[in-house]
């Protein structure tokens, strides 16, 4: 047997490879107990962005998003963890769209200090070209935060845009931007979209289903 993180990876599994094992959908499961909201919520605008820094992020499209955004939300903060082989780059054009005061590069961070990541930063975004099941969002979700990210298919799978999130259209900046903004313009709208959120976490995506699920299939 198989065992896919997601349907659209099941299905795409029996079409490209003619695969007739029985297959069982099983996502990763999240420590809902460590990852979970903050007593004190931060309401100002401080974004994060948590991911291994490779081609398959659009660091980019973000970047110029915050930019856009920066010019009806003056404050606004982008905090960046993870480390890897585009970090130059984001670095340089960091300085080349003079964000250097809006942004901070964090770098690779200990399971504990993405913890602490997610519980400094009011919002969320993963923008990114391709993913099979994001386990930054599941995270992020998990913490009661609203997230935002692109619109591929698998990570639709996670966010219902206007209920547990936000998708923007892939790879546009000006879109993003505008997500950003709206997500920062009501407070109270993006704390019950963070709490839904958790919500979904707890009924589909913790460490305990993922245990019984497996627990079923092997049995």
């Amino acid at each position: 047997g198989v065992v896919c993180l997601n349907q659209n990876y099941a299905d795409e599994l029996k079409e490209r490879y003619n695969c007739n094992a029985p297959i069982s959908v099983i996502s990763n499961g999240i420590n809902t107990e460590k990852f979970k909201p903050s007593e004190k919520r931060i309401t100002d605008p401080i974004i994060g962005m948590a991911s291994r820094m490779i081609p398959g992020k659009d660091h980019t499209t973000l970047l110029q998003a915050i930019q856009i955004a920066r010019q009806q939300i003056p404050n606004i903060k982008l905090k960046i963890a993870g480390d890897g082989e585009t970090y130059v780059s984001v670095k340089s054009q960091i300085k080349t769209l003079s964000l250097d005061s809006s942004v901070e590069l964090m770098g690779l961070l200990s399971e504990d200090e993405m913890v602490q990541f997610y519980n400094s930063i009011a919002l969320s975004v993963l923008a990114t070209k391709s993913e099979t099941l994001s386990t930054t969002i599941l995270q992020s979700m998990s913490c009661g935060l609203p997230v935002i990210t692109s619109d591929i298919k698998n990570n639709s799978l996670l966010i219902e845009s206007g209920k547990t999130g936000w998708l923007y259209r892939d790879g546009d900046a000006a879109d993003l931007a505008k997500k950003i903004i709206l997500a920062f313009s009501d407070l109270q709208v993006s704390k019950k979209i963070g709490t839904k959120a958790r919500e979904k976490i707890m009924e589909s995506f913790s460490n305990q289903t993922m245990s019984y699920k497996y627990s079923a299939l092997i049995q």
